[in-house]
């Protein structure tokens, strides 16, 4: 609630938000939320520098008024020392391709982390994404079966309910999901986040933390012709199709405007 407001430009404690809470629970008869408690554990995956870490993870969301009742899919990435969401996207798919193209999207902008945290899901343990990550250098790590605490990914979801479900449930179209889904990222990428409360440097937003730093930049010789020629053929054929809201690919993401089977290299670095 204190973040909420502070995006909005009133500035108004933590604990000061929670006495009027407590006061709107008094008036209306409401009783506080019960939370089960739950012994401190080690986090296995806490970052100590920026980009040591991402981790990457999907849920669904089944509540919403789109013509088609089915569940949509959230993938993101995030950065686990800044909390930042690096990328994320809406489908109604979550297979490789769709999760391949989410990863590609990060480091484009952000460079490759020196390790991926990601539960057991077949589609982060591809033979493609296997591949992928081998080629860009990239350690492959996994969480503990359910135990989605590890790796952050409860915690950010846990906060993207709170934010955004309320938005997707009154969703009657792709395009109010994408803006709904927009919104949380924009807002939760630039507001004041409980991790950094206590940092004495002034950066308490996962994007202030993040900066401008940016993970592995590949070498120009990883490119297109060195991908294997399945991997190139899957990925094109995956443009342009309606399993992926945002119209994304690992194609044209990564190289945009060109056919998959040139011999021209592109480079993810931007």
């Amino acid at each position: 609630m204190s973040a909420a407001l502070s995006r909005m430009g009133i500035e108004v404690s933590p604990t000061t938000c929670g006495r009027i809470m407590e006061a709107n629970r008094r008036l209306y008869g409401l009783e506080k939320p019960q939370h089960a408690p739950r012994e401190k554990l080690e986090m296995p995956f806490k970052a100590v520098r920026r980009h040591q870490f991402w981790s990457a993870d999907s849920r669904y969301i089944e509540e919403h008024l789109l013509p088609d009742p089915k569940p949509v899919y959230i993938l993101t990435i995030f950065e686990n020392f800044s909390r930042m969401v690096l990328a994320s996207a809406i489908s109604p798919t979550q297979n490789q391709w769709d999760f391949l193209a989410v990863l590609a999207e990060a480091i484009r902008h952000y460079g490759a982390p020196e390790a991926l945290v990601t539960d057991g899901g077949g589609q982060f343990y591809s033979a493609h994404a296997l591949q992928f990550y081998d080629m860009l250098g990239i350690r492959k790590e996994r969480i503990e079966p359910g135990e989605p605490w590890q790796n952050y990914a409860e915690t950010l979801f846990g906060v993207q309910r709170r934010m955004a479900d309320w938005s997707f449930e009154k969703a009657q179209t792709w395009e109010d999901l994408l803006a709904a889904h927009d919104k949380w990222m924009r807002d939760y990428n630039f507001q004041k986040h409980m991790a950094h409360e206590e940092r004495q440097d002034g950066c308490h937003s996962p994007a202030e933390v993040l900066g401008w730093v940016k993970g592995v930049q590949p070498e120009e010789a990883v490119g297109i012709r060195h991908f294997p020629r399945s991997v190139r053929r899957a990925a094109w054929t995956k443009q342009a199709t309606p399993n992926f809201a945002t119209g994304l690919s690992m194609a044209n993401v990564l190289w945009p405007a060109r056919s998959p089977w040139s011999t021209s290299s592109r480079t993810f670095s931007q």
